[in-house]
């Protein structure tokens, strides 16, 4: 049996244009793992492993992996941590505030430290 060509963006587009609390909980969704992917663009930056980023935020590897591939939210103690490790601080700004050097989603930024 073949393999049918699918455009997954298209089809949750549809899926969104067509159920309101599917597409608020995706929405939602998003904006969550839109910090989880800073955090995991700074990991790689300053080239530190899942486990080594683990380790400085007193964590395990599995820990780490199981949030960047979305299988577990993390508690907002646990971001934290993982914030600190990866030499991020976390600020929260009024949501019409505009963005300058750092990234900025619904009233939050990750900044890198000094």
């Amino acid at each position: 049996m073949p393999f049918e060509n699918v455009d997954i963006k298209k089809r949750i587009e549809e899926k969104k244009a067509n159920d309101r609390e599917f597409a608020r909980i995706f929405n939602e969704s998003e904006k969550e793992y839109a910090l989880i992917r800073q955090l995991i663009v700074a990991r790689k930056k300053k080239k530190l492993t899942q486990s080594r980023l683990a380790r400085l935020a007193g964590l395990k590897q599995q820990a780490v992996s199981r949030i960047e591939t979305r299988e577990n939210e993390p508690t907002l103690g646990t971001f934290l941590k993982l914030a600190e490790a990866a030499g991020l601080s976390v600020k929260l700004v009024p949501a019409h505030a505009k963005a300058h050097k750092h990234h900025h989603l619904s009233g939050v930024y990750i900044k890198a430290k000094r």
